[in-house]
Parts: C-alpha cells; structure tokens; sequence
C-alpha cells in the first residue's frame, strides 16, 4: 500500500506539475490521491487516482490549452496514462467540486475524507475538505433517518411488487438491489461515517461497528433475494429489514430506531395516503 501510494505522490510531483497542461499553473495548484489508495483499499488491481483543482479563474484559462488537445474533453479534462499500475487524474475547477458536493453529498464526503493532499498552495482543498466534514457531522443523524425512511419504503415496494405478481422482473430485482444497498449505507451513518461508492461498499462495510454482524444477514438476504431464479419471499425482506433495523437501534438506543422504524405495512400504506 505504501508502495502504490509512493508511486502516486512521485509521479504528481515530478510529472504531473511539469504536463504541459499544467505546469503554468503550479502556484495555485492543488493535488491529491483519490480513491482506494488514499482511503487504505487499494489491491493488485487497483488504479491510482489523482485530483487535480484549480481555482475558477485558472481554469478557464486552462481552455485555450484544451482547444489545442481536441482529444480532451474541455469541461472534464483528465490526463490518463498507461503505466502500470494505470494513473488517472481528473482536472477540475474547484466550483465544480462545490457543486459536485451539493449534488451527491454523501459520495463527496466520503472522497474528501478520505484524500491525501498532496500539493496545495491555496489551501484550498483544505478549507473545502474540513467545511465539508463539519456540515456532514453536524447533518449526519438527519442523513441517516432519510436513509433508514427510503429503506423502509424499498421494503413497502418490495411487498407490493409481490401481490402484484412482478416480483421477477426487473422492477423487482432493482427495488432488492436497492434495499440491500440502503442496509449497507446505514452501516457506515451509524458509525457517523460517509459511505463510499458502490465498487468499495461491501469490502468497507466490515470495518463498521456492525459490520461483521450485517454481513451474515446481507449474505443470506442476497443468495435468496437477488440471483435469478429467485427463491425468496416477502417474509425474507422483512426479516432482514428487522435485523438491521434492530443492529441499528442496539449501536443508537438514543435514537429510538427500533418502535419507530417497525415495520407494518398497513400502518405505512394509511401514512403513504
């Protein structure tokens, strides 16, 4: 892991601040590792992803660079190359990455925790970083009452689906996967943590406080609930639902989790009404 992240940090500060893109622009600059390097997960599979921010300005001037490389895309420049492992670094102004932050929230708090600067002049990936971590701690117990609602409507739907008798289509396998996706995501707010992406979201699960515990649960509801031909039924989803709704209550008994999260599904219809 050392190792890969070395490789990482050598290339952005011997290489990267000398590419012909940006090497202009190296006072106002600011670098980072991204992804599984930076938070720990990497494996003998994994890329190595660099962020690069410029303030507004900057990058605009970076657009008559682009116009002369038409192989790059203007709004969302990335330079890619082909080494091994292969090193990938998205160049972006920092309003995009405000605006990146306000459109999908959880999924930036998480990068941005999780990043290693290492290049940065204006601090400004600093600033960005630490506002970000404040409006998440202080948010994080609302966030994860909205999850724990959206889980237990997947689980309304979920029911329906089966009275209806399109449990095996599409729209029934999707409103599973979903379901199965919440659970996991409630792991990581309970631990008053950001959740990753979805690539990483199994692996990191087990870190959390009950991790360990909802993957027994999960890996039973997924052999029944998800593979095709599907073997499960409503009483499997509710049964998995109460788990972790359960799980949850045990880590937050402040919170009252379990008698106003139970589910009842002719209460939650009249409250849908």
């Amino acid at each position: 892991m050392l190792e890969i992240r070395t490789i990482a940090e050598t290339y952005a500060l011997k290489e990267l601040l000398q590419h012909s893109l940006l090497k202009n622009f190296s006072a106002s600059l600011s670098l980072a590792i991204v992804g599984s390097v930076a938070s720990g997960h990497a494996d003998e599979h994994s890329d190595i992803d660099l962020l690069a921010v410029l303030p507004d300005t900057e990058f605009s001037q970076l657009s008559c660079t682009l116009k002369e490389n038409p192989h790059l895309n203007s709004d969302l420049p990335s330079i890619v190359e082909n080494t091994t492992p292969e090193i990938t670094t998205k160049i972006r102004a920092i309003n995009w990455i405000i605006d990146e932050v306000d459109r999908d929230f959880v999924i930036m708090s998480y990068i941005l925790s999780t990043a290693k600067i290492i290049l940065d002049p204006l601090n400004i990936l600093s600033e960005l970083s630490i506002r970000t971590s404040d409006r998440f701690d202080s948010s994080v117990t609302r966030i994860l009452l909205d999850e724990l609602a959206l889980f237990r409507n997947d689980l309304y739907w979920i029911e329906q689906h089966s009275q209806r008798g399109d449990q095996f289509a599409i729209p029934g396998l999707l409103t599973r996967a979903s379901f199965l996706q919440r659970a996991l995501q409630l792991s990581f707010l309970a631990d008053g943590r950001p959740y990753p992406y979805r690539k990483w979201i199994w692996k990191q699960m087990q870190e959390t406080s009950i991790g360990k515990q909802l993957s027994h649960h999960a890996q039973e509801f997924a052999a029944t609930a998800l593979p095709y031909p599907v073997t499960y039924t409503v009483s499997h989803c509710i049964a998995f639902y109460d788990s972790v709704v359960t799980l949850l209550h045990s880590q937050l008994p402040n919170m009252n989790i379990l008698p106003k999260f139970r589910y009842d599904s002719d209460n939650y219809y009249n409250l849908l009404k």
